[in-house]
């Protein structure tokens, strides 16, 4: 990478739903606005695909191949970007995690992360227990996007 080289990434937050296809279009919607001013990397929030109940949104855990992250991935490729799809419930193999998918501007998959550091609190009496949807990742993960 050269010093002027630079990366133009586009940040997105809206207040995610259980409304999967209604957050999808918002996605659809910002990534596509974040590549028409020029962003080369577009993130998504965390549960910005689906924000429920412990118990929804572990019922409603996506898959890397499920439907709406391949829409993510058609959107991604159409537009040429990179997305960073941050923290959704990802089903697989293994059980669920809270996964950041990377997905690179051919809408092929570069990569995942998985949350190492789950928030389990208690706060005025309130009990918030991520590790009762999800369990924690194991490793760190670096990628490559646009030369940076």
């Amino acid at each position: 990478m050269t010093a002027d080289h630079r990366l133009r990434i586009g940040l997105t937050q809206w207040h995610a739903t259980t409304d999967i296809d209604a957050n999808l279009a918002v996605a659809e919607r910002l990534t596509e606005q974040a590549a028409s001013d020029g962003a080369t990397l577009v993130a998504l929030p965390e549960n910005g695909l689906m924000l429920g109940t412990n118990a929804q949104m572990r019922s409603a855990a996506f898959t890397e191949d499920g439907p709406a992250v391949t829409r993510l991935r058609e959107t991604a490729a159409r537009l040429g970007v990179a997305v960073i799809l941050g923290g959704l419930k990802n089903r697989t193999d293994r059980g669920v995690f809270n996964s950041a998918l990377i997905i690179a501007p051919d809408g092929t998959l570069a990569g995942r992360y998985d949350k190492l550091h789950l928030f389990d609190a208690n706060i005025d009496g309130q009990s918030f227990e991520a590790s009762s949807v999800e369990q924690p990742g194991t490793d760190l993960v670096v990628i490559e996007v646009d030369g940076v």
